[in-house]
């Protein structure tokens, strides 16, 4: 994996780009450990080089620890998607604040940070999404006609529902319909609305619980 970042337009990109002479990948033999002296003076250069806009200096760094880091992404992501989202933005992240390291050892230590935090942010939003998609279940069991007097009530329930779904704010209302009305997957809805996946996940978290309050506030 060799590349650079550049910035264009406030956009920040990924460029294929060939090591500069001085990378050494941390599967190099000669690097024994993160806080070797002689690694670290070269982290150094990278690092001050880079945080004056040298996309080579920040090549250098993506050269030397990108292989490692995508592998223990990874392993704690099993989801191939999310782990290479996960890893192009930890070096987004990276280019965009280079000049505020200033660690004592390694940058491998601040990437690596950058990556779980960017992990761990992924896994709550999982279980907030899987906590609302359980949620949905109060609405499914409410339109259920467990026998046939209750049956006759069925449309009353659906008009209920539809009531409180439109008078939600737009983007949830939304992802309401895309998720659970037209039973997309998680990902087809979070293309169609043009947001990450997480930034689906958190929408419709937040359509479900707004949805239970209106639910609860409507009489009928």
């Amino acid at each position: 994996m060799s590349a650079a970042y550049i910035r264009d337009a406030g956009e920040i990109h990924l460029l294929a780009s060939r090591p500069t002479s001085d990378t050494l990948p941390l599967g190099d033999s000669d690097v024994i450990d993160f806080d070797d002296p002689a690694w670290l003076a070269r982290e150094r250069g990278w690092c001050t080089a880079a945080a004056r806009g040298d996309q080579r200096a920040f090549g250098s760094i993506y050269d030397a620890f990108s292989e490692r880091l995508y592998a223990i992404i990874a392993k704690d992501v099993r989801n191939p998607a999310h782990a290479e989202d996960i890893y192009c933005e930890t070096f987004r992240q990276a280019f965009e604040d280079i000049g505020t390291f200033k660690g004592e050892r390694s940058i491998w230590f601040w990437l690596h940070g950058i990556a779980t935090n960017r992990v761990l942010m992924l896994k709550r939003h999982s279980a907030r999404s899987k906590r609302a998609f359980a949620g949905w279940g109060h609405f499914v069991e409410s339109q259920e006609a467990p026998d046939l007097d209750a049956a006759l009530d069925w449309p009353k329930h659906q008009a209920r529902l539809s009531r409180c779904v439109v008078r939600l704010p737009e983007d949830q209302e939304r992802a309401i319909r895309l998720r659970r009305y037209e039973e997309r997957s998680r990902e087809s809805c979070a293309e169609a609305m043009g947001m990450t996946l997480n930034h689906f996940d958190v929408t419709y978290s937040r359509a479900i619980a707004a949805l239970r309050k209106l639910w609860e506030a409507d009489k009928g």
